[in-house]
């Protein structure tokens, strides 16, 4: 396809003028900026008393979502940091506090279901803990924090269909499958996802159970080849 029928395609362009999506992905940053309701990301970590010790913004529009993600990646040393477990007799195996994919699958669904006709900031709390998404309004009108794994609405459908084909989250639906697969594998506990007044939260904890966990279920997966849902 010639680049006006991509953008044609993908809802970025109304065969005059770059539409709101189109400039959130290809427009300049004073475009961006222009938008009214731009997504802008706050980094915050506390230390174990609970105290502000380090806070990075988004806030400069310079970025568009897919940028942002990457840029949040490879800024923050935090993500980098985790613990060595035994695997086998000599080998040892790194368990990171936060997974890359888990990470990214955040950021993506904050990003995609963002409402954007209202003001808000995403923030990105990290404790030592623990990790919390706070994302302005609340969940689509369907879904429930107890049924978010079965239910599968979509709030921005043409944002949401970009990130998939850029292949920044899995499909519609099965993000948060994918999350607990994960989290479950490091033994450590499934995302939690609360509903505020005014805000959708998920918590994402570090803390591994039982290293004797983590080699059940890779014994088990070699052994049986177990799907998704049996993990």
């Amino acid at each position: 396809k010639s680049q006006e029928e991509m953008l044609t395609y993908y809802q970025m362009y109304d065969g005059e003028h770059l539409t709101n999506l189109g400039v959130l992905w290809i427009g300049t940053q004073t475009q961006r900026a222009n938008l009214n309701y731009a997504p802008v990301i706050q980094f915050i970590k506390y230390d174990k008393n609970g105290v502000k010790v380090k806070k990075e913004l988004w806030d400069d529009y310079a970025l568009n979502p897919k940028e942002i993600i990457e840029e949040i990646w490879q800024s923050i040393p935090d993500w980098k940091e985790g613990i060595e477990i035994s695997e086998g007799i000599l080998g040892r195996k790194i368990i990171y506090h936060f997974n890359e994919n888990v990470i990214r699958e955040l950021l993506s669904n904050a990003l995609v279901h963002k409402p954007y006709t209202t003001r808000g900031d995403i923030f990105i709390n990290l404790y030592n803990d623990r990790l919390e998404i706070h994302n302005p309004g609340l969940l689509p009108l369907g879904v429930t924090p107890n049924n978010i794994l079965h239910q599968s609405i979509k709030r921005n459908e043409h944002l949401s269909k970009i990130f998939f084909d850029l292949k920044l989250m899995e499909r519609e639906g099965s993000g948060y499958d994918k999350m607990y697969e994960i989290q479950l594998s490091e033994a450590k506990q499934p995302p939690i996802v609360e509903e505020k007044s005014d805000r959708v939260i998920v918590t994402v904890y570090n803390i591994i159970k039982s290293e004797e966990i983590i080699k059940l279920i890779e014994n088990m997966k070699e052994q049986y080849n177990l799907n998704q849902k049996e993990i």
